[in-house]
């Protein structure tokens, strides 16, 4: 059996690393029990490992080097399992990492059995707190959700923008297939053409098989576009022509294409102060704001922090506890990082709580929590 398969440890996303996006664009078009996030460097994947809860399934499809094995090895969950396509004399050398052939890999069968039992999606995406700031948030979502508008949710990073898009679109499409993710900052180069709508086998030197858009991976679904301040100007024009029209064409190929799906937006200031800084075209601008959901920073609503925390230590299955004195050390910091810095603390406490009967926050684990709008020191 392979390892995390049916009677192992059950996986709760894939993090993939590939300069190859049609691979990571086919793993999320076969994957529809579990999210699919991609990165092109080693610390892009050391960042989902940070923002996401649970075990990975990671797939390397890039050569990463032992040096690069070992830090993965130190900064991903113990319970993940790790899958080479690129590094046979890799997994002979380490027997905990597996060497998968692409071609076998991408397979129904050896995705569930690496998977294991799916988790259901309600399980994965929760937003967490009973302040009334966090009522108001559900509030808000719940009407983003009925009114089959454009979605666009703003805030500081870290406030959990993403785990909205996810409850919004298990609204929309609560047995349908899962949210088709782009990150602006990868739809800003030259072949952002190709990730959106796609290629038709011949249309440039490294075309050799048609493959899929975001677009086309999003028919009937919701294509969620994170970081939209990063959207470069060649792109928005793309996207601007898809949204007024509904109608695309894969690169190289003159038949028209058509598609419907509900369009969310994210970024870290309102659409509003976009357009007034040149960052986005005022004719996008109309089209994206339909109906805005502002993620408030962890500052506002520090009362949540306690079950923030329980939270985060069953998702891990950490049996032990915060100390009383640690939870109220947290509940005094400004939280610049937010929801996402607390849980970066968090596993820090626990690695240095090893052998304890609770888990305390050290002062020096919380230095990097710098009070914000500081002088710099020249």
């Amino acid at each position: 059996m392979l390892p995390g398969g049916q009677g192992g440890t059950i996986m709760d996303f894939i993090a993939v690393l590939s300069g190859n996006w049609h691979h990571t664009a086919a793993l999320k078009a076969l994957v529809t029990s579990h999210p699919v996030y991609g990165a092109t460097q080693a610390e892009e994947l050391f960042r989902i490992f940070t923002s996401e809860r649970g075990s990975p399934l990671v797939i390397l499809d890039t050569p990463l080097g032992s040096k690069g094995i070992a830090s993965l090895r130190s900064r991903c969950p113990a319970s993940s399992v790790v899958v080479t396509t690129s590094l046979p004399e890799m997994a002979r050398e380490d027997e905990t990492l597996r060497y998968i052939p692409w071609k076998t890999l991408n397979t129904p069968e050896t995705i569930t059995e690496l998977l294991g039992p799916p988790r259901s999606k309600s399980s994965l995406h929760v937003l967490v707190g009973k302040s009334p700031v966090m009522e108001k948030v559900r509030q808000e979502i719940a009407i983003a959700a009925r009114s089959n508008l454009p979605v666009h949710l703003y805030g500081e990073t870290g406030t959990g923008k993403e785990i909205a898009a996810h409850l919004i679109h298990q609204t929309l499409h609560p047995d349908g297939p899962d949210m088709v993710i782009a990150n602006c900052s990868d739809l800003s180069d030259t072949l952002a053409r190709c990730k959106l709508f796609g290629t038709r086998k011949g249309a440039f030197t490294d075309a050799k098989e048609d493959t899929m858009g975001l677009v086309e991976m999003a028919n009937g679904s919701t294509l969620f576009l994170d970081e939209l301040e990063d959207l470069c100007p060649t792109t928005q024009s793309l996207l601007l022509r898809l949204l007024e029209h509904g109608t695309y064409q894969r690169v190289g190929e003159s038949v028209t294409r058509h598609a419907r799906f509900h369009l969310l937006t994210a970024s870290n200031v309102p659409l509003s102060t976009l357009r007034m800084t040149g960052r986005l075209r005022s004719d996008l601008f109309y089209r994206l704001c339909g109906y805005p959901v502002k993620m408030p920073p962890l500052r506002s609503h520090k009362e949540d922090i306690p079950l923030l925390v329980s939270h985060f230590l069953q998702n891990l299955g950490e049996p032990r506890p915060v100390t009383e004195e640690s939870l109220g050390r947290l509940e005094s910091l400004y939280w610049q990082g937010n929801v996402r810095e607390l849980f970066s603390v968090l596993k820090q406490a626990i690695a240095r709580s090893v052998g304890k009967q609770a888990i305390s926050i050290e002062p020096e684990i919380l230095e990097a929590d710098e009070q914000p709008l500081l002088p710099f020191p020249w």
